[in-house]
C-alpha cells in the first residue's frame, strides 16, 4: 500500500517550500518520492515558477495536480477527499512516499504547518504532528520551523524505517484456540491484511482491523 503524508496549513504559509525541501532531502537519501497537489482553481499548464514545477525541479519522480476541471498535465477533477489515496495507488504505487499538498479535510496522515491563521478548520483525524504550533494539539510532536533535520528524522522513522522492535500486534484464533505466529509469518499476515483492507474505499488509514471468518461445512 502506497504511503502518503499530507502537509496542510493556511494559504501562503510555506507548504510548497517545505515539501520542495523534503523532496530534495529524501531524493538525496535515495528514496523514490512523488507529490500530489490540490488546487482550488483551474490551471492550464505546468510552467516555470509554479508549485508543481518546483516539485519536479526538486526531483519528484511524479507530480499530480488535482484541479476542478481536470485540464492540462495529469490532472484529475474531484471533490472527493479520499481521491488522493486512490490516485497514489493508481499512479505512484512503486514509490516510497507521496507527499500531498493540501487535502486538509481528508482523513489521511497529515502534518499541520502553522501560519498566521490561528483557526484553520481541518479534519483532525490523521494528524500526527505540527510545525510551529502556538498551542500543543493532543500532545502531538511539534517541530520548530527551522528544524528540518528533526522533521526529516520523524517522517523517515514513521513512514520509511519503521521500528522493527515494535511489530504490529496481531492475534489469530481458530475455534477459540490462539495460534502462535513467528516474526516472519506475523509480518506477512499483517502486511497482507492491512494492504487488502487499505485498498477499500473509506479504509485507507485503519488503526485497528477486526476480521471474523465463520467457516462452516455445507450440508451433504
Amino acid at each position: 500500500m502506497v504511503k502518503t503524508l499530507a502537509i496542510i496549513g493556511c494559504k501562503k504559509c510555506g507548504k510548497t517550500n517545505l515539501i520542495t525541501r523534503l523532496v530534495e532531502i529524501f531524493i538525496g537519501k535515495g528514496y523514490r518520492i512523488g507529490v500530489i497537489k490540490n488546487s482550488s482553481h483551474p490551471v492550464t499548464r505546468d510552467k516555470p515558477g509554479t508549485d508543481t514545477w518546483k516539485f519536479r525541479e526538486a526531483g519528484a519522480l511524479r507530480v499530480l495536480l488535482i484541479s476542478p476541471d481536470g485540464s492540462s498535465m495529469p490532472h484529475f477533477s474531484t471533490q472527493d477527499n479520499e481521491k488522493p489515496q486512490y490516485l497514489a495507488r493508481l499512479c505512484m504505487e512503486d514509490l516510497d512516499l507521496v507527499f500531498l499538498e493540501g487535502f486538509k479535510n481528508s482523513p489521511l496522515k497529515k502534518i499541520l504547518l502553522q501560519g498566521e491563521e490561528k483557526d484553520l478548520e481541518f479534519n483532525h483525524r490523521g494528524l500526527i504532528a505540527t510545525i510551529g504550533s502556538r498551542d500543543p494539539i493532543d500532545d502531538l510532536p511539534d517541530f520548530d520551523p527551522g528544524d528540518i533535520g528533526g522533521l526529516v528524522s520523524f517522517i523517515e522513522k514513521s513512514f520509511l524505517k519503521p521500528d522493527r522492535s515494535s511489530p504490529m500486534d496481531i492475534e489469530i484464533r481458530v475455534d477459540g484456540k490462539k495460534i502462535g505466529l513467528k516474526g516472519f509469518v506475523k509480518d506477512m499476515v499483517s502486511s497482507t491484511i492491512t494492504g487488502l483492507v487499505g485498498s477499500l474505499k473509506g479504509c485507507e488509514d485503519p488503526e485497528k482491523i477486526e476480521i471474523t471468518l465463520d467457516v462452516k461445512k455445507k450440508d451433504e
